[in-house]
């Protein structure tokens, strides 16, 4: 592994905050410190993040 990836990887591992899947055709807000992760093939995803309000959220959306 090289020492750009390993150090990604440990960078990864180290933080604490929940992780939450966006299936395609969901949608996910939130207000807290999770991460928040989606996959896509022919899908399009839309991420948000108010800074002022302190909320953010994803919209994945599949192919039609």
């Amino acid at each position: 592994m090289s020492a750009c990836r390993a150090s990604v990887q440990e960078g990864l591992e180290a933080r604490a905050d929940p992780v939450v899947y966006v299936h395609p055709g969901q949608v996910y807000v939130g207000r807290g410190d999770e991460r928040v992760t989606t996959i896509l093939g022919s899908c399009v995803s839309v991420c948000l993040h108010d800074a002022v309000a302190g909320i953010g959220g994803l919209e994945s959306l599949p192919a039609s």
